[in-house]
């Protein structure tokens, strides 16, 4: 089997052909491509029949993971003070809801103290303050994973070839990580 790109001489169609058994090449332009397979996804065929995949798709591939990873980093645990903490969707809304209680027995003068639950299980007892100040710092984690994530989109707009996206270590380098 050997791969071409087969264009109708008129230039209204092209195809990928596995053999060129059964073609007219009176009607067909035929170039061999390299490597020897079919275009995949949003590859493309240059002139000399060798495949590549466009800058913009690579960019918004890469794009795509950075965002995969900032999601998952966003959506895990985020380190405190106190010890490494639950931040996905359902302990952020136990946090808001509970810093939002420490706020108000502080601003009422009421005493507070609540037992959280850490990600490793353990308990911690912790005042108002304290509460507050692990919530600023679960919050602080999620603005450095999504300042890093810029970071990284700002040097994929920027790359001009497939080598600089290459280049480009988006998986190292997140915070708490």
């Amino acid at each position: 089997m050997s791969w071409h790109k087969i264009t109708h001489i008129d230039g209204s169609e092209t195809q990928y052909v596995a053999a060129l058994d059964g073609i007219d090449l009176d009607e067909w332009d035929a170039t061999p491509l390299n490597p020897d397979r079919c275009p995949d996804g949003h590859e493309e065929v240059d002139e000399d029949g060798n495949i590549f995949t466009p800058l913009e798709w690579a960019r918004a591939d890469l794009r795509a993971r950075v965002n995969e990873i900032r999601d998952q980093q966003m959506n895990s645990t985020a380190p405190t003070s106190f010890g490494v903490v639950d931040n996905n969707d359902s302990s952020k809304i136990k946090m808001n809801g509970a810093t939002t209680m420490a706020m108000l027995a502080l601003q009422v003068g009421h005493p507070f103290v609540i037992g959280w639950t850490m990600a490793d299980n353990s308990t911690v007892e912790l005042t108002a303050a304290q509460l507050i100040q692990m919530g600023q710092e679960a919050g602080a984690h999620v603005a450095q994973v999504h300042a890093h994530a810029v970071g990284l989109k700002q040097q994929i707009e920027a790359a001009t070839s497939l080598e600089d996206l290459d280049l480009i270590d988006h998986t190292t380098g997140w915070p708490g990580a």
